[in-house]
């Protein structure tokens, strides 16, 4: 006899029963393959079949023979792995009445990693056989399987239409699922596309970033935070399976993710770049610019315009993510007086926060625009001014500005960096004869605008740094 077919969807599972019995002397047979089909049926239109699936096997197979008196025999073989099988056989005589006997038992309880897909052929051989030449015979079979998809559980997300999405800087975890499989998962390797990060802190007295830990992705669970970036981010996971102490197999399993476009701006205008002296105060401070009469300042040396628009799937109420700007100083503020050179400020040729944080904002990251700007300044004491030997100077020997949008999504976020814009200013003034004047070759200098990929660190802030 030949076990016959199932067919049936995954997250379900297919059974064969079959026996055959006698007297009076024969034999009987059970022998062939039972072969299930399951079809993939997600639980959304066009939800991916699973890379990989746990088969989960039972089978028992029985066989018996008797003769009062003569000859029998029995075998069994419930074709699983014998590592998860118990199989038995023996005979033996009755003296009342007299006759002999034999039996063969092989059943167990087998799973197994196989490739998943739209459609999934399971094959089993099994056989069972007795025979007697004078009593009864009987064989048995009982088998049953079922299917367990292995996937990747993401959490941090927002599911939109059946699809994962995520802003840069949202924390994201995933695990590996087996389905409800009666396995466990051994020496998980994860995969996650994009640029990623751990954690970021940013403060007037620190901005450090922590990268994802080698060994972290060799764990159950894995988090992490995207970079800015857009478009599909697959989160892979292969893990080898175990049932009582065996390897089975090594899974693998996937979710795509959606990260989320932000677009933004950054735009630096200079300012008219003529370098003024100010003594109004009683100290001798080195402008950048121009003195402006109707407006009673100084003018900026340099305009900044930034933004940042947060996708609509995560603004709720008018309101998104927020934007922010930042800029750190590599600068040096000096002066020589009777031919010594002293620093007035410096960064000692580290880059350090300028002024705090953010420097402007956090705003919300909608469709305007916003502006500050920045009017540095370098000042030499009144009494030194005023008492410094002819030839003596001061000035700004450098100021570098990077200047950087920072990204802050909504929920469990941290700051993600997004576009920069370098500047720079150099100027210097000399006493000729009582007097003091700005030397020829000041200038304030921009840079272009381009994406940010690391985040900006600092140890310090240089205000009150002098």
């Amino acid at each position: 006899m030949s076990p016959g077919g199932v067919v049936g969807p995954s997250f379900g599972y297919g059974t064969c029963l079959i026996s055959s019995a006698g007297g009076g002397g024969g034999s009987g047979t059970i022998e062939g393959t039972a072969t299930t089909v399951f079809n993939w049926v997600g639980d959304y239109e066009g939800e991916p079949a699973p890379e990989s699936v746990v088969v989960d096997e039972v089978s028992l197979v029985y066989a018996n023979a008797s003769a009062f008196p003569g000859s029998v025999s029995a075998s069994a073989d419930n074709g699983l792995n014998p590592s998860f099988c118990y199989n038995d056989q023996g005979s033996g005589s009755t003296t009342n009445p007299p006759g002999n006997g034999a039996w063969a038992i092989s059943s167990g309880v087998a799973p197994r990693v196989v490739s998943g897909g739209d459609q999934i052929t399971i094959t089993c051989p099994v056989s069972a056989t007795c025979a007697s030449n004078n009593g009864p015979y009987s064989v048995y079979l009982a088998y049953q399987v079922q299917v367990y998809p292995v996937s990747v559980t993401v959490t941090g997300t927002k599911v939109v239409d059946n699809e994962h999405k995520i802003l840069p800087g949202q924390l994201c975890s995933a695990a590996l699922s087996v389905g409800g499989a009666d396995v466990y998962a051994e020496a998980w390797n994860w995969s996650v596309a994009g640029k990623k990060f751990k954690d970021y802190v940013a403060t007037e007295d620190v901005g450090q970033v922590w990268n994802v830990p080698h060994d972290e992705w060799e764990q159950p669970n894995a988090s992490w935070r995207w970079k800015v970036d857009d478009g599909i981010m697959p989160v892979e996971c292969s893990s080898e399976l175990l049932f009582n102490g065996y390897s089975i197999g090594t899974a693998t399993a996937r979710q795509n993710v959606n990260l989320l476009k932000v677009y933004s701006s950054l735009v630096l205008t200079e300012g008219d770049g003529q370098a003024e002296l100010d003594a109004s105060t009683g100290d001798l401070t080195l402008y950048p610019s121009s003195y402006s009469t109707a407006n009673s300042r100084y003018e900026p040396a340099m305009y900044i315009v930034f933004g940042a628009i947060t996708p609509a799937e995560f603004v709720e109420n008018g309101q998104g993510g927020k934007v922010s700007y930042i800029q750190l100083a590599n600068m040096l503020y000096s002066k020589t007086i009777g031919g010594t050179t002293t620093p007035i400020m410096t960064t000692n040729s580290t880059w350090m926060l300028d002024q705090r944080f953010p420097y402007e904002g956090p705003y919300n990251a909608g469709s305007q625009p916003y502006q500050t700007n920045d009017r540095p300044r370098v000042t030499l004491a009144g009494n030194i001014a005023t008492t410094a030997p002819v030839g003596s100077s001061f000035g700004a020997n450098y100021l570098d500005i990077k200047g950087c949008t920072l990204f802050l999504a909504p929920g469990n976020a941290r700051y993600t960096p997004l576009l920069t814009a370098p500047w720079h200013w150099n100027a210097k003034a000399t006493r000729q004869l009582s007097d003091w004047f700005v030397d020829s070759g000041a200038s304030i200098t921009k840079g272009g605008t381009t994406s940010l990929i690391n985040h900006p660190v600092w140890s310090a802030c240089i205000k009150g740094i002098n």
